[in-house]
C-alpha cells in the first residue's frame, strides 16, 4: 500500500514538479 502510494505520491508531486520548473535537483531524471 505505501509503495504504490509512496512512489506515486513522489513520482507526481516532487518528479513532475522538478520536471516543470527545470528544476530536478532531488529527482535525477
Amino acid at each position: 500500500m505505501s509503495s504504490t502510494t509512496a512512489e506515486e505520491e513522489t513520482v507526481t508531486s516532487t518528479d513532475e514538479q522538478e520536471n516543470v520548473t527545470g528544476t530536478n535537483s532531488t529527482v535525477p531524471t
